[in-house]
């Protein structure tokens, strides 16, 4: 009877582990989410039933509960950056991210408001006189924007440049430069 109890734990396990293997993570992270906090209200209902609320779980557990619970009101885990010109917050539960620009022509605005060139605007502002703004913005832009970093490099007018001529610089060219009509004095 072992034997046969064994041969069954170790199907049952091979199928488990085939099945864990082919799973959606998406929704197999939503699983554990959701088993957890239905795991930890059961474990806080008990122990308040028993009178020990000082055992139960901390407001840290928040974060697996149901879609439906608002993780601020139930005590969620917020992450919060500042710097010179940005203000971000993270929430840890569900991965949003909110912010609003904290200095210059745009103070006050929320970063939610801005469209995806308007941001990157912004994040050359950011990038000449505050780094950790920069960081923080480029944070926000992974979460916003996904592919935001492949683009944003990229020649705005997508065409292709000359080669660059190798010499001297002709006046006529230095002319064209610097804007000037040729004859211009000094």
């Amino acid at each position: 009877m072992s034997a046969l109890l064994g041969i069954a734990i170790a199907a049952l396990l091979w199928w488990a582990l085939k099945t864990f293997g082919r799973a959606d993570p998406k929704a197999l992270a939503r699983l554990t989410k959701m088993a957890g906090g239905i795991v930890a209200l059961a474990v806080a209902a008990l122990l308040g039933a028993r009178g020990r609320l000082d055992m139960a779980p901390p407001g840290w557990m928040a974060r697996y509960l149901p879609a439906g619970f608002s993780a601020r009101a139930a005590g969620g885990s917020w992450s919060r950056g500042r710097s010179a010109t940005i203000e971000v917050e993270l929430d840890r539960g569900s991965g949003e991210m909110a912010g609003t620009v904290s200095a210059g022509p745009q103070a006050g605005r929320p970063l939610g408001s801005f469209d995806l060139p308007g941001l990157l605007a912004l994040r050359r502002d950011c990038s000449a006189r505050d780094v950790e703004g920069t960081r923080l913005l480029e944070a926000y832009l992974d979460r916003r924007f996904a592919g935001w970093r492949e683009h944003a490099e990229r020649d705005p007018d997508g065409g292709r440049r000359p080669d660059p001529q190798r010499g001297p610089m002709t006046e006529k060219e230095a002319h064209e430069v610097l804007g000037l009509q040729p004859g211009a004095g000094p």
